[in-house]
C-alpha cells in the first residue's frame, strides 16, 4: 500500500517535472526567436536611419509643383547654380578616380618591392641554415 502511494507520488514529480522541462524549453525557443527578431528589426532600423541621414540628390529645380516663370533670373540662377554644382561633383568623381589609379600604380611599384626584398630574406635564412648545419 506504501510502495504503492510512493510509486504514484514518484510518477506525478516525474511528470511535474517533465511539464517544466517542457515549459523551460518553450522559453527558450520564444527567447531564440525573440533574440534573432529584434536583431533583424535592429539592422533594418540602423539601416533606415543611415539611409534618411545621407543627403538626397536634387534633380529638380521645380520640385514644390508651384508654377515658375522659367526665364526669371531667380529661377536662371538657380539653373547656373544647380550646373555648377553637377559639374564640381562630376569633377570631384574623376578626381578620385584619378587619385584611386595613381595609389594601384603606387602599391603594384610597393608590392613588387616587397617581393625583392622577400626574395633576398629568403636566401639570407637559407645561407644561414647551410651555415648552421656545417657548424
Amino acid at each position: 500500500e506504501t510502495e504503492r502511494q510512493l510509486q504514484e507520488a514518484l510518477h506525478s514529480f516525474e511528470d511535474a517535472a517533465t511539464h517544466y522541462k517542457q515549459l523551460a524549453t518553450g522559453a527558450q525557443a520564444s527567447a531564440v526567436l525573440a533574440n534573432a527578431y529584434v536583431g533583424r528589426v535592429f539592422t533594418q532600423l540602423q539601416e533606415a536611419e543611415e539611409r534618411r541621414k545621407k543627403p538626397k540628390k536634387k534633380g529638380r529645380l521645380n520640385g514644390d509643383g508651384m508654377p515658375k516663370l522659367l526665364t526669371g533670373d531667380d529661377f536662371f540662377n538657380k539653373v547656373l547654380e544647380h550646373d555648377a554644382i553637377q559639374e564640381a561633383a562630376t569633377k570631384k568623381k574623376e578626381t578620385r578616380a584619378d587619385v584611386l589609379k595613381v595609389y594601384r600604380e603606387q602599391m603594384e611599384g610597393y608590392k613588387k618591392k616587397v617581393d625583392v626584398v622577400k626574395a633576398a630574406n629568403e636566401k639570407i635564412k637559407a645561407a644561414h641554415a647551410k651555415a648552421l648545419d656545417k657548424w
